[in-house]
């Protein structure tokens, strides 16, 4: 018999502080901002496209977890350059792992790769 289990994550919150700003995000992505981690796992690192996804990604759990907040989007793009956003994404991915949101993946090994490792 198969099972459709729609309670969900549990979300809890998680303060983000960019600059002198603290905001709180989710550890259950709304359908937007899955939508902009998906591109951004999708895109080739170090590209613009990964980290216009990666700033879009950010500023949309913000904007969307924190309605009702006057939000100066223009100055959180400005506070996230590539490093302070890979600085945030490494441990959001850990909790988002944790929580059972995302599933880690190790990525298959080349065939060469295969070859020279002893058996």
């Amino acid at each position: 018999m198969e099972k459709i289990d729609l309670t969900g994550f549990i979300v809890e919150d998680i303060e983000l502080v960019i600059g002198k700003d603290t905001y709180f995000i989710p550890t259950d992505p709304d359908v937007e901002s899955y939508i902009f981690l998906l591109g951004y796992l999708q895109s080739e690192i170090g590209t613009e496209k990964y980290y216009k996804s990666l700033q879009n990604f950010i500023i949309s759990l913000i904007v969307n977890y924190n309605k009702g907040k006057e939000i100066d989007t223009a100055k959180i793009e400005k506070e996230l350059g590539p490093t302070a956003m890979e600085q945030f994404m490494k441990p959001y991915v850990d909790i988002l792992i944790d929580k059972g949101v995302l599933k880690k993946v190790t990525p298959p090994q080349k065939e060469e790769e295969k070859i020279s490792q002893p058996s």
